[in-house]
């Protein structure tokens, strides 16, 4: 036991000399210290050192280093450590694909992601966030932190945190790190043209802008009007009949139509939702009353009608409204059943006026029900909301705002 107490004195000592040193010298050193420091503590616990990373926190690295760095945070030998590094290189996307097919990680490669590090995908992705300069992720002197987080399948996170670093007393420019994606709405034509459709669009547009958290940063959301292209979807009068099954096929055999469309025509990738505009005031009229709009939880495509302008069922409005069931808003009068096990207290599902409740979902809904609200175009089971009386006044409701605002902070960051 002696001659290992001596020799962590001899270690510590040897560092402390190292630091003093040219970092092209340390480079070449810390992986002999690193392998000592394994083998000494290996002999005191009977175990490997189980957190190799903390020993390049903080370090200018070679390229070497960043390898054995990234392949033991990816397997989970970092516990919960965030590690910022100085790079002594710079790196393109193809190296880090490479790098990961090398080591057998991010699926040999295919998930490496650019995007926000406040959203993981949960599925053993690489994700990068930073700005690439000169087709590069990443520079020479970039201080660079990674860590992993995400659920069920953690992500490893690769995030820009500063520039031009001192590579002798540590110091960086602050990074440029991520630049939020633009929010695009697509708006396209359903089975025929609509008046004026380019303006109506980009009213639509500012009206989300205006009710959603958006408002922050109108810079970040664009808009795109199809006026010359019209796509072809099934007929809807089913929606106004009671044949549920019917009605579900006709919804998705026309969400999967608009989406043949939109990448046939050559925008995928373009968009962040599309909205699919059929014309007339309403999407159907008949026994089962008035639609105006419809999409499903979490999708990527609505469908609403034109609508009369300046009405509470025109396009703004009805856009808005399907928009926020895209992110995960449920209906407040209707769309919704009582579960108390739930934050809100409601679940999504289909109330009935008698109290009952057909069609549950696990899925809970993020919103209760609300006056003045976007969310309640109508109070069939006495939930007590309602959406005011014009559409300059109505609003999402507190907690369905909240919670938009998780989901669109990305943009405004």
């Amino acid at each position: 036991m002696g001659a290992i107490s001596i020799g962590l004195v001899v270690l510590v000592v040897s560092v402390l000399i190292i630091k003093s040193l040219g970092y092209e010298i340390q480079i070449n050193i810390a992986k002999k210290i690193k392998e000592s420091f394994s083998d000494l503590y290996s002999q005191i616990f009977g175990r490997e050192y189980y957190n190799i990373c903390e020993v390049y926190d903080n370090e200018y690295i070679s390229f070497g280093d960043f390898k054995t760095l990234l392949n033991a945070i990816y397997n989970k030998k970092c516990g919960n450590s965030k590690i910022n590094v100085i790079l002594s290189f710079s790196l393109r996307e193809e190296d880090i694909k490479e790098l990961a097919e090398e080591l057998g990680i991010a699926k040999n490669g295919e998930l490496i992601y650019q995007g926000s590090a406040d959203e993981t995908l949960g599925m053993g992705a690489i994700i990068v966030h930073t700005t690439p300069r000169d087709n590069f992720l990443f520079k020479f002197r970039d201080e660079v932190t990674l860590w992993n987080e995400g659920q069920p399948d953690e992500d490893t996170l690769i995030s820009l945190t500063g520039q031009n670093c001192d590579i002798y007393d540590k110091t960086c420019d602050p990074g440029t790190g991520y630049i939020p994606p633009t929010f695009t709405i697509l708006y396209i034509q359903l089975n025929g043209n609509i008046p004026n459709f380019e303006t109506q669009a980009e009213d639509a547009k500012n009206y989300w802008i205006e009710k959603t958290p958006l408002s922050s940063c109108p810079d970040r959301v664009d808009f795109i009007a199809v006026s010359d292209r019209i796509c072809n979807v099934p007929d809807q009068s089913v929606f106004c009949t009671s044949n549920d099954d019917l009605i579900s096929e006709t919804s998705a055999n026309t969400l999967s139509a608009i989406a043949v469309c939109v990448n046939s025509w050559g925008y995928n990738g373009d968009y962040t939702r599309v909205v699919g505009v059929l014309p007339g005031d309403y999407i159907c009229l008949g026994g089962g009353g008035e639609v105006y709009g419809y999409t499903s939880i979490v999708s990527d495509y609505v469908v609403v009608a034109e609508g009369l302008e300046g009405s509470q069922n025109d396009l703004s409005f009805t856009a808005t409204h399907e928009l926020a069931h895209t992110f995960g808003l449920c209906d407040e009068g209707y769309g919704n059943c009582v579960d108390n096990n739930c934050p809100s207290e409601f679940r999504k599902g289909k109330c009935k006026s008698d109290g009952s409740c057909s069609e549950s979902h696990d899925y809970c809904c993020p919103n209760s029900p609300q006056t003045n609200s976007i969310m309640c175009t109508w109070d069939w089971c006495d939930r007590g909301c309602n959406r005011g009386s014009d559409l300059d006044s109505v609003v999402f409701g507190a907690d369905a705002r909240d919670y938009l605002e998780s989901r669109l902070n990305n943009y405004c960051n």
